[in-house]
């Protein structure tokens, strides 16, 4: 783990090779925010409230003691608040530096600075570095739809999360008729590979997780979270160090 050289990425650290280079969104993620954060494109498109996506990133925040992990937290486009108001130790994880600059930005600009329970992450959500069973809570916003193997991304996400821990999880379905053919464009040009309905998104949680999850679905945006099976565990200490696994502590 190291932190990122430059005055536009201070506070954020990097689990990526150095080599790693440009990610998709580093460069558009101005532009992207500009129209998937506008109301009026979320309703006509997608059928989607965005205040849904505040009161839910809240719940994951309420849901558990311990570490909180965004995982493709993206530029907290709707969840700088409930991130900034929360106090959980937090991880915000994108593989966009791009996405975790303007996340940072958005922050700072609530609360004067960057909160102190917040650490900011560029990482890989396949690939990610820290121990086993280290969150309390993961939430994991919109971007399931973007991969072609959901399961391979839930079972990244089943490895840190604690016995007892929650997953909050929301992603455009094929639901409802005007976002299922926007989503099927976005099939042909590689965008959301394999676009699914609720129910058979809930079947793949429902067998990474061997628990059925709950799911509320508006429009062409599903909402599902669930509660893992408990078992005893040892929380793991503030601060960060003691989440990230050895090989992946590079040094500053």
């Amino acid at each position: 783990m190291r932190l990122v050289d430059g005055p536009a990425e201070q506070g954020i650290w990097s689990a990526l090779d150095e080599g790693a280079g440009e990610q998709q969104y580093d460069s558009i993620a101005t532009a992207y925010d500009r129209v998937v954060g506008n109301r009026i494109y979320q309703r006509i498109v997608w059928g989607n409230d965005i205040s849904r996506d505040d009161a839910f990133a809240r719940t994951a925040g309420r849901s558990s003691a311990g570490w909180w992990l965004d995982a493709g937290c993206g530029s907290l486009l709707f969840t700088a608040a409930a991130h900034a108001e929360s106090g959980r130790p937090t991880v915000l994880l994108d593989v966009s530096i791009g996405m975790l600059q303007r996340a940072r930005q958005r922050l700072v600009e609530r609360s004067g600075r960057l909160p102190e329970h917040v650490v900011l992450i560029q990482g890989d959500v396949f690939a990610l570095p820290f121990r086993a069973s280290s969150f309390g809570s993961i939430l994991c916003p919109g971007i399931i739809h973007l991969f072609e193997n959901p399961a391979e991304l839930l079972e990244s996400l089943a490895a840190v999360l604690e016995p007892g821990g929650g997953l909050y999880l929301s992603s455009l379905v094929t639901d409802r008729w005007l976002g299922r053919i926007m989503l099927k464009v976005g099939q042909r040009t590689g965008e959301s590979p394999n676009p699914l309905r609720t129910e058979a998104l809930a079947e793949v949680v429902t067998t990474v997780f061997d628990r059925t999850p709950q799911s509320e679905t508006r429009g062409n945006m599903a909402h599902l979270w669930l509660k893992t099976a408990t078992r005893p565990v040892a929380q793991p200490p503030f601060p960060l160090d003691a989440l990230v696994r050895e090989t992946d502590r590079k040094g500053n």
